[in-house]
């Protein structure tokens, strides 16, 4: 049996005996629809108010995925700028976590910010590049779980949030999705760790968040922590999601409008898409899925955590990463 699967760039070919191979799991084949017009109807016909009422005169502050991530960066951006005309002044924050905020990847998003904002003629105060080991954080105290809270000063300055969200599973968090903007995406190293930690509780694992449709799916320490942290950063002031869920450059599902109504959806359509049923086997050969998935063995290893019940105790995996970036994305992780 001839199998080939993703590994950075390219790919790596096997040859397993015929009788040694039990199947192959792979996102399905869904054909999708037009990115930058699916786009445009959710936020046409967003849950609760649409965009450009909410940011009429207000200071807008947009958290947009960093370079590593999957989300359609371009449609995105150009989407939700043009629903942000009316905003007095406009803030966009690449949201990066712990990841590094120097890549050519992330001064190409800045870019997309800048051309977007120029084309619907937007109050553009900055594009700001988070950078969790810098100086520039304000304390806000700390989450129930004692998770010291230090959020970035500029994405602060805001009277309303505008977030973008690529939702799939997540190793530890549930599911990737717009609570994640906040912490880790706008959050300093130690805020980060403190956070990333609770991973470390076999409950905070995929599949399971506090905004799951089914109550029996909501027990995640970790996945409590960030909801905890978004509410204290935001307080008051409202939150608007641009949502999607994409494969291959094709949008498979997308919601607009307030942020745990369109989480919600999105974590119920993530189950429906991307889920698989499998009996469980011995030995398993994991491919994350290459480039950005597989650039260092931080990201790659969350497959392991994303198949793991596939194999069976005592069995082997042989992890496909190709780590060009090493083990992690900078020495402290």
């Amino acid at each position: 049996m001839e199998v080939s699967l993703a590994w950075g760039k390219g790919h790596v070919d096997l040859s397993i005996p015929t009788g040694n191979f039990a199947g192959l799991v792979k996102p399905r084949d869904l054909s999708g629809g037009e990115l930058s017009s699916g786009l445009a109807r959710a936020l046409d016909r967003p849950i609760g108010r649409p965009l450009g009422e909410l940011c009429g005169g207000r200071k807008a502050c947009v958290l947009i995925e960093d370079d590593t991530r999957t989300e359609p960066h371009k449609e995105i951006i150009d989407s939700l700028a043009a629903h942000l005309k009316g905003a007095g002044q406009t803030t966009f924050v690449v949201a990066t976590g712990s990841h590094n905020p120097t890549t050519a990847g992330n001064r190409r998003v800045t870019e997309m910010v800048g051309e977007a904002s120029s084309r619907q003629g937007l109050n553009l105060v900055g594009v700001y590049v988070n950078d969790c080991f810098s100086d520039d954080f304000v304390n806000l105290g700390r989450t129930g779980n004692g998770t010291e809270l230090n959020v970035n000063r500029v994405a602060l300055d805001a009277d309303l949030y505008v977030v973008s969200a690529d939702m799939k599973n997540h190793y530890f968090a549930g599911y990737s999705n717009a609570l994640k903007d906040f912490l880790p995406g706008i959050c300093n190293y130690s805020t980060i760790e403190a956070n990333h930690a609770l991973a470390l509780d076999p409950r905070s694992t995929f599949g399971v968040h506090p905004w799951h449709p089914d109550p029996k799916r909501r027990d995640n320490p970790l996945a409590q922590d960030i909801l905890e942290a978004q509410g204290i950063i935001c307080g008051r002031r409202p939150v608007f999601v641009l949502a999607a869920l994409t494969s291959h450059s094709r949008l498979l599902w997308s919601g607009a409008g307030g942020i745990k109504a369109v989480t919600g959806k999105g974590i119920a359509a993530v189950d429906e898409l991307t889920s698989f049923r499998v009996p469980s086997v011995s030995h398993a050969v994991v491919s994350p899925g290459g480039y950005p998935q597989d650039d260092t063995l931080y990201n790659a290893q969350s497959a392991l955590e994303l198949t793991k019940n596939a194999v069976l105790d005592g069995g082997r995996v042989l992890l496909l990463a190709a780590c060009a970036q090493g083990i992690a994305p900078n020495d402290k992780a």
